[in-house]
């Protein structure tokens, strides 16, 4: 979302146990507003390193160089700034409080959802304002519900091509063939427990659990599935004979189309112009 606290309230209000993110571009783009890039470019690269860091420690590290800088680096304005109208809100836009999200769950910025209401106003509403609430109500239920399904089944079709789940399984299959055996070594066969060395850095080592499905590497939440536990279906086919490996991992939370009503309900009336 925007940082506007009318919208983020009325999120909060209508979704209780909603997550409320903070859209990285208009974070950044409210930070420039109060900040000369040219002239302070080296500040200006630390905050957005510090709006990019995925770990705490990473996070950390980038504000102890940001405070480091000498004042004439630093203007204190921006630094108040940040503190009185940023910190205090930092899980809503530091992207370190957004681990452990599925490939659907990755989207940090609001443009999709600006693109589909002006496509809601330009497209469904021919462009006109100030549309009745009855008018508005009939297009959702009726014309956009049609827009959907039939882009539902254009997906369904393959006409739309894979969708993000079957990318990332495609990308991950294709990187998990740079993993050798020899990075892989067998804990436990009877609960299909490996080690598998980091392909980046020799000195990490991330443990995999078939019984349980589980990896602890940061691709794993992205389809409950990563490269490491595939090259371990490569190298170790009779250990991983013993488990079951369903095709898209996320697949329960695909919508059927037949689970969608085959007519859109009408309303009693039709809105009046």
């Amino acid at each position: 979302m925007d940082f506007d606290w009318a919208s983020i309230n009325s999120a909060r209000r209508v979704y209780t146990s909603v997550l409320v993110y903070i859209c990285r571009w208009h974070v950044l783009h409210a930070w420039r507003q109060h900040l000369d890039t040219n002239l302070f470019k080296e500040l200006w690269d630390l905050l957005q390193k510090l709006v990019y860091a995925d770990t705490e420690e990473k996070y950390n590290r980038v504000w102890a160089e940001i405070l480091a800088l000498s004042s004439e680096k630093r203007p204190s304005s921006v630094m108040d700034y940040l503190s009185v109208t940023w910190m205090g809100v930092k899980p809503m836009w530091a992207t370190y409080f957004r681990s452990d999200r599925n490939v659907y769950e990755l989207s940090d910025t609001n443009m999709l959802t600006e693109a589909w209401h002006h496509m809601l106003k330009s497209y469904f509403n021919d462009g006109k304002r100030n549309r009745r609430l009855d008018h508005l109500i009939h297009t959702l239920v009726v014309d956009v519900m049609k827009h959907f399904k039939a882009g539902h089944q254009r997906q369904l079709a393959g006409i739309e091509g894979p969708n993000l789940e079957e990318q990332e399984r495609a990308l991950l299959v294709k990187r998990a063939a740079e993993v050798p055996s020899s990075a892989i070594e067998l804990v436990s066969r009877e609960n299909g427990v490996f080690h598998v060395c980091s392909q980046s850095d020799s000195s990490v080592r991330y443990l995999v659990c078939l019984h349980m499905g589980l990896c602890t590497c940061k691709g794993w939440p992205l389809l409950h599935y990563c490269r490491h536990i595939h090259a371990i279906r490569t190298h170790f086919p009779d250990v991983c004979a013993a488990f079951t490996f369903p095709p898209l991992l996320l697949s329960t939370t695909r919508l059927e189309i037949s689970t969608l009503p085959s007519e859109s309900p009408e309303p009693s009336e039709s809105p009046v112009e």
